[in-house]
């Protein structure tokens, strides 16, 4: 893919509290089976963009947490 086919990737404009937000709208992480998940919202600062969560695992120990992790927005 070239650069020019690329959309650019917006997460990092995108402010921490609409994510937050945006994340308690997903499925849950433990019972789903896919491993990203979309969705579409409207940002502030970036407008209408469409952001790709992956799920991830955090192992400490003997203790696994799963999560959705943020990985990558572009705009509609």
């Amino acid at each position: 893919m070239t650069n020019a086919t690329m959309a650019e990737n917006v997460l990092t404009r995108i402010d921490g509290a609409e994510l937050g937000r945006l994340v308690l709208t997903l499925p849950d992480v433990t019972a789903t089976t896919a491993e990203t998940v979309e969705a579409v919202i409207d940002a502030a600062n970036v407008g209408r963009v469409k952001v790709t969560f992956r799920k991830f695992r955090k192992r400490h120990h003997r203790t696994s947490l799963l999560f959705w992790l943020a990985e990558s927005a572009e705009r509609v």
